[in-house]
């Protein structure tokens, strides 16, 4: 598909997928942003009420701003497609006492922190990342939520201090791809249309610096889809540059693992504890373009 006509596809994709998730809202008094009036109600009813106080000081250290309105407009985590909603509807409620299963990962016990900051060695700079969790003496995970983003264009910056830093920490091939990927950038190139690898690529940095090469920490990067992404191009073409860029990062301590929502939540669909909140998810997220 040429990269206009993705483009294209791509905004429809979006706009079809914002109607379709607002009617799984539909009588939670949503204003013309798709957003409910309340941060609250905007989750599933299988996300402990006891958690949110927690989740909502992690939420409100971020530099998301994702529970600031401005009088104008209600907050960001309210909207029916906020990719931070989907990551705490999701992890929610996997406290310190619950194992979380990730597929192609491992599992991990020790609680989550959203919205949490974690340096890339670069100054002035650090990554908001959608959640991590760093267990004593064990894996780390860090990830990445997307619900539409990669839909619509998409603008991160990415400087040579990047490179510079992925010289020090990173692999000779890492490397290159870092700096390979910035000089395309500075053409007004793209190595990809749909994923923002200049965000990942310093969540990837952040992962380095954080585990030192003393323990490993898998990045995850996930992302929605509706139901029936296999019938439009559009998905499978994301999908592909997620792959892609996984595949170019190459480190011994620290890795790029793409996962949409839906295959995480097949997979807990073997874990009978979790059969309720994967019910949960999909009434409110599992949602057909048509």
């Amino acid at each position: 598909m040429a990269t206009s006509g993705l483009r294209r596809y791509a905004e429809s994709a979006c706009e079809a997928a914002k109607s379709a998730l607002a009617g799984r809202m539909a009588s939670a008094d949503l204003d013309g942003d798709r957003r409910c009036a309340h941060p609250e109600a905007n989750l599933v009813f299988t996300v402990p009420p006891g958690r949110w106080p927690v989740i909502a000081s992690q939420l409100g250290g971020g530099m998301g701003g994702e529970l600031s309105g401005d009088g104008r407009r209600r907050p960001k985590f309210c909207s029916v497609y906020s990719s931070s909603a989907l990551a705490v509807n999701t992890f929610g409620p996997f406290d310190e006492s619950r194992t979380l299963p990730i597929p192609g990962a491992g599992a991990y016990r020790g609680g989550i922190e959203f919205e949490a900051q974690r340096t890339a060695g670069v100054r002035g700079f650090k990554p908001n990342l959608d959640l991590v969790t760093e267990p004593d003496n064990a894996d780390w995970l860090y990830a990445e939520s997307k619900c539409l983003e990669y839909l619509r264009p998409h603008g991160t910056a990415f400087s040579d201090a990047f490179v510079a830093k992925a010289d020090k920490l990173l692999t000779i091939e890492t490397a290159r791809y870092y700096a390979r990927f910035a000089e395309v950038k500075k053409d007004g190139r793209h190595l990809y249309e749909l994923v923002d690898a200049a965000q990942l690529l310093k969540h990837f940095l952040a992962a380095k610096v954080a585990g030192a090469d003393r323990r490993r920490v898998t990045l995850a990067y996930l992302f929605w889809e509706p139901a029936d992404a296999p019938e439009h191009e559009v998905f499978a073409v994301h999908r592909h540059e997620a792959d892609q860029l996984a595949a170019a990062l190459v480190d011994d301590h620290v890795r790029l693992k793409p996962l949409s929502y839906r295959d995480l939540w097949s997979h807990w669909d073997h874990q009978p504890f979790l059969a309720e909140h994967v019910a949960a998810l999909r009434a409110r997220y599992d949602v057909r373009l048509g």
